[in-house]
């Protein structure tokens, strides 16, 4: 008698054997979601008779680069779920595998529905036209303008359908990558322990200054939600730059990367990256990952220079009608 999964292997990759009543053969492959359900490769859910199962095993992980090593819509999901986990919104619904979220004060890329599920749309429960129109009354409600996230490598058939209902493309995002194991090894990253006159403080709590010279204040309540990291630079006691990383599932995510203007290109940005990186591979999360508006080409080619590439790109559509 084979000794089936149980729930201590939910979470893991599994291979599973199957044998139905006519004999027929077939495998799993995937993530085990519960005891009788799977998560293939593709993204989708996928059920199955325990009875049937003729042998199993757990599939070693191995060590990865970030970003790397999965089909790409894992990877994808993978980070997306970082993201979401580390800067929790206020407010949020589900619609099947759509997360509706917002957060009162924050910008428009963090308040939008981010589907999760299998492609082609991402398993919202009810059919597409419906789910598009719950969106819009929930973010209308909330005095929100609706949004929703897509990542166009995952799903180009619900982005095309947007774009042919009238769904005008509101901006995009960047979602980069690095490993922290990359940055000492480059002679172009200095700590900021080695800049002379400068000092870094590294607080588990975001003091008033900090929210201050972010101009995050209203921001309080989310900042608060996932425990991080909260990194000031100073020079002669005048806060110049700042950052936040928080930690989930071997991910270091920054937020919140800010130099000041009049002390930028004096490698203060570089430094304190390389100290952000320091503070997650000293919580054993190897892999950093970051989103920079797409527009941006001065934070774009900034990360570049330090060691993040890009992974995959967010596309954020708004109706037609708003502003």
């Amino acid at each position: 008698m084979v000794t089936l999964p149980t729930k201590a292997h939910i979470g893991k990759r599994l291979t599973i054997a199957l044998r139905d009543s006519h004999g027929n053969t077939r495998e799993l492959l995937g993530i085990l979601l519960d005891p009788k359900t799977i998560r293939t490769r593709d993204g989708a859910s996928e059920s199955f008779d325990p009875d049937a199962i003729t042998n199993w095993r757990v599939v070693s992980e191995v060590a990865t680069k970030a970003g790397r090593g999965a089909p790409l819509s894992m990877r994808v999901r993978e980070i997306e779920s970082v993201l979401t986990n580390t800067w929790p919104r206020v407010h949020s619904a589900q619609d099947g595998n759509w997360n509706l979220r917002f957060t009162e004060h924050d910008s428009d890329f963090a308040n939008s529905v981010l589907p999760t599920g299998a492609r082609p749309f991402g398993e919202p429960d009810s059919e597409l036209d419906q789910a598009i129109a719950d969106a819009v009354t929930f973010y209308t409600l909330h005095n929100q303008i609706p949004a929703i996230a897509i990542p166009p490598a995952i799903y180009p058939q619900l982005d095309n359908y947007l774009d042919s209902q009238g769904w005008r493309i509101a901006g995009e995002t960047d979602i980069m990558v690095a490993d922290t194991n990359d940055f000492p090894n480059s002679p172009q990253h200095t700590s900021v322990s080695q800049l002379k006159g400068i000092r870094c403080e590294t607080l588990e709590v975001p003091t008033s200054s900090w929210c201050d010279f972010q101009g995050a204040t209203p921001l309080i309540e989310v900042i608060n939600r996932y425990p991080a990291y909260y990194l000031s630079v100073f020079i002669d006691e005048q806060q110049v730059a700042a950052a936040r990383i928080a930690m989930n599932n071997g991910w270091g995510v920054i937020t919140r990367v800010k130099v000041q203007s009049d002390h930028r290109l004096q490698g203060i940005g570089r430094s304190l990256i390389q100290k952000v990186a320091e503070v997650s591979s000293g919580h054993n999360s190897y892999k950093l990952a970051l989103q920079v508006d797409g527009s941006n080409s001065n934070a774009l080619t900034f990360f570049r220079s330090v060691g993040f590439r890009s992974h995959h790109r967010n596309r954020y559509r708004v109706p037609a009608i708003t502003n």
